[in-house]
C-alpha cells in the first residue's frame, strides 16, 4: 500500500473523513484519545519506513498531553 504524504491539515480531510464515517459504524463510540493510543501502538509495531523518530516524540507528547 503507498502511504500520501501527511502534509494536509485535519480541517481539509473533514470532507473525506466524513464519507468514510457514513460507512463505518463503530461498536462503541471510542475517545481520541483511546483511537490515539491504538494508533501509536499499530505504528510502533509496524514500524513504516515513513513513521519518524519526530512522528514518535508527537505521539509521545500527544498522549501525555504536552506541547513540544
Amino acid at each position: 500500500m503507498m502511504h500520501r504524504e501527511l502534509t494536509r491539515e485535519p480541517k481539509e480531510l473533514l470532507p473525506e473523513l466524513k464519507v468514510v464515517s457514513n460507512r463505518i459504524r463503530p461498536r462503541k463510540v471510542l475517545s481520541p484519545r483511546t483511537v490515539l493510543k491504538e494508533l501509536f501502538v499499530l505504528l510502533e509495531d509496524y514500524a513504516p519506513t515513513w513513521y519518524t523518530k519526530e512522528h514518535h516524540d508527537r505521539a509521545i507528547a500527544a498522549l501525555l498531553d504536552r506541547e513540544l
